[in-house]
């Protein structure tokens, strides 16, 4: 179990398990990234399943660039608590942004790697750090950049998603 507190200070704790992850599935939709760069953009919103070791990859992708559905997601995993509080799903999203967002995003991931069985947890584990080592080196090339050849350079620089397997999302 892991904690984070809202913009409010209100803790949450954020819990993945078979039962939560059910409760994202019936309450969440997403539209998923390309699983290669040859694949078209999906563009039909599909239940968000948290725990499918075969999509685990996308799953980050979608936590860590789709903020709206990273809230949905903590809403729907802490509707409980939501509930206990006396607390609209709206109350608990207003209370959601920033620091708060960042936080309960690493909880989510935190529980996601701890929630696999030993044989998979490893490779969830080298997967969740090598996205995390891809995107700091783009945001340090993105401040480069910027300072190189300031905002209206025209040269984009290519999202962590991007690589020449997977596109980013159109979320």
């Amino acid at each position: 179990m892991r904690e984070f507190r809202d913009d409010q200070g209100r803790p949450w704790h954020v819990s993945l398990t078979v039962s939560s992850a059910a409760r994202v599935k019936d309450l969440v939709r997403v539209v998923l990234p390309p699983k290669t760069a040859d694949e078209p953009a999906p563009t039909e919103a599909v239940p968000f399943d948290l725990i499918d070791a075969g999509e685990i990859a996308r799953t980050f992708q979608v936590l860590r660039s789709n903020f709206s559905a990273l809230g949905e997601t903590l809403a729907a995993l802490l509707l409980p608590q939501i509930i206990q509080k006396g607390l609209s799903k709206e109350d608990f999203l207003d209370a959601l942004r920033g620091d708060s967002l960042e936080q309960g995003g690493l909880a989510v991931e935190e529980e996601l790697v701890s929630f696999f069985p030993p044989r998979l947890r490893g490779v969830v584990t080298a997967l969740s750090a090598r996205m995390t080592e891809l995107a700091e080196t783009v945001t340090k090339q993105a401040e480069a950049a910027l300072l190189t050849h300031g905002p209206s350079s025209g040269s984009a620089v290519e999202s962590p998603a991007s690589s020449p397997t997977t596109e980013p999302s159109e979320s």
